[in-house]
């Protein structure tokens, strides 16, 4: 692989550190699901905080 210019340690480096922010990131969204769920409901039900003062409005 040296050959052909590839760094193979660099490489495993930067796929395990990949593995482990993506694993991370899953554990964060399961753990923190209801709480996310319940944002967004009370999103659907409220609308979005400081809507009324959004310089840029898309209607």
């Amino acid at each position: 692989m040296r050959e052909l210019g590839f760094n193979v340690s660099a490489i495993s480096d930067a796929a395990v550190a990949d593995a482990v922010r993506m694993a991370k990131s899953k554990a964060w969204a399961e753990q923190n699901a209801a709480a996310i769920a319940e944002h967004r409901a009370w999103i659907e039900a409220n609308g979005t905080p400081a809507t009324d003062l959004r310089v840029l409005k898309i209607d």
